[in-house]
């Protein structure tokens, strides 16, 4: 907390009614020069700046302390921003930084290791220089907060967004957890992160969760370069701990050779994680890149009204990646989907399905048709064990010539459409 000095003549008056960011009256009307900073600040402190008598040493005491960055030592957003984190209590709080505006500057990497620390960005283009913010295992609850939504797809220092410009060095400009320990709580919102100045490495991942549970990220725009298929979007590890219950809405992924990637392995898998909306759209054109990339043992992972645009492959299932949905929107995609050997008991469907490839025949495939839809994979019957390769039409009486149409147009080891009405299906399951 910076410190702070009455004015030397007061005007007597009223006393304040008190908010964050207003300003105390100070001589001839003028307003108090110094934003309002006060965390336990002596009430006969404000009595007497507003030329009343003091009283017994009451104090004011603020639910949360608030440091506004602006008002903290340093010559950067970076150097500001860490100063006024540092003079946190261990409990946390929130510094706002939406005081620093236009183009920033950070000259260190900015280390977040206390629980409850909320920062606030304001409309600013934060050229990262190489280096990165970095949210500990310890910092559970943590919040980065942008000016708006609209920082998704917007230009680079368009009016009123709040960008992150990894231009330079192969780090991750923005890691959250460290794999140390579970990290709980974490919320982001409203930003972008742009790499497509960095260079074309493995090393740069616009933002990588490691080993976090019951977190939210909401309406982040990440653009990767369009040709530099070494860089990642977002990648969700759960490395040293399995990461679980993360929910990504509205996203805007676009460029590099991944756009999102789950990984981790066994019990320290990408599982549970929830993706609702957004758009996933990896560089490289239709040749390249890959939307989504489950590595191992994820499972349980569900996609829900989710663009997948312009990949070599939409989704790509490796290893024993098991129990994943998918109900997305495919477009121009060279192959939908991809279930590796030993990537079972998946299920995927939505709007332009058209591509997909199943090694073992052991998933759940959904095509709606103009004439009707029709299964790949398992399904269940009436025992409740699983039929391989059982496939028909979900309408009475298909149109003659409909099952050769059909056939030529199949995934995986085929079975041709059951010939009968909906009834006659019915009846054999039971």
């Amino acid at each position: 907390e910076m410190p702070v000095t009455p004015p030397s003549t007061a005007v007597p008056g009223a006393i304040p009614r008190i908010l964050y960011g207003e300003k105390l009256p100070g001589h001839d009307g003028v307003l108090y020069p110094y934003p309002l900073s006060i965390i336990n600040r002596p009430l006969d402190w404000l009595l007497t700046a507003a030329g009343h008598s003091p009283l017994a040493n009451p104090f004011v005491t603020f639910p949360v302390p608030i440091h506004n960055a602006t008002m903290f030592a340093g010559s950067d957003w970076g150097q500001k921003v860490n100063a006024a984190i540092v003079a946190l209590p261990t409990t946390g709080g929130v510094v706002d930084a939406r005081g620093l505006t236009g183009s920033q500057v950070l000259s260190g990497d900015l280390s977040i290791t206390k629980p409850g620390a909320t920062l606030l960005a304001g409309p600013t283009t934060l050229t990262m220089g190489g280096f990165r913010i970095r949210v500990s295992s310890a910092a559970h609850g943590f919040q980065l907060i942008g000016n708006n939504p609209l920082s998704a797809n917007q230009a680079v220092g368009s009016t009123g967004g709040t960008f992150f410009l990894h231009n330079t060095g192969t780090v991750n400009p923005i890691e959250i957890g460290d794999g140390a320990a579970l990290l709980y709580g974490v919320k982001l919102y409203g930003f972008a992160i742009h790499c497509t100045g960095a260079p074309d490495d493995i090393g740069v991942v616009g933002l990588w969760l490691k080993r976090l549970s019951h977190c939210i990220v909401e309406a982040v725009y990440i653009p990767c370069g369009t040709t530099k298929l070494n860089q990642t979007c977002l990648r969700v590890d759960g490395a040293g701990g399995a990461t679980t219950y993360v929910t990504l809405i509205g996203l805007l992924l676009n460029g590099g050779g991944k756009s999102l990637h789950l990984t981790g392995s066994g019990v320290n898998a990408a599982n549970a994680i929830v993706v609702v909306g957004g758009s996933l759209t990896p560089g490289g054109g239709a040749g390249t890149g890959k939307a989504v990339v489950i590595d191992a043992d994820g499972n349980g992972n569900f996609l829900l009204g989710t663009g997948v645009s312009g990949a070599a492959t939409g989704i790509d299932l490796s290893g024993n990646a098991k129990n994943n949905y998918f109900n997305c929107r495919f477009e121009a995609n060279t192959v939908d989907a991809v279930f590796a050997a030993g990537s079972t008991d998946n299920w995927v469907q939505g709007s332009g399905l058209t591509n997909v490839t199943d090694s073992d025949g052991s998933n759940t495939v959904l095509k709606q048709t103009a004439s009707g839809m029709y299964t790949f994979g398992r399904d269940i019957t009436a025992s409740g064990g699983f039929r391989e390769n059982v496939e028909g039409y979900f309408q009475d009486n298909p149109p003659a010539g409909q099952a050769a149409t059909e056939a030529t147009r199949s995934i995986g080891r085929w079975v041709a459409p059951y010939p009968g009405s909906i009834t006659a299906i019915i009846a054999e399951l039971g």
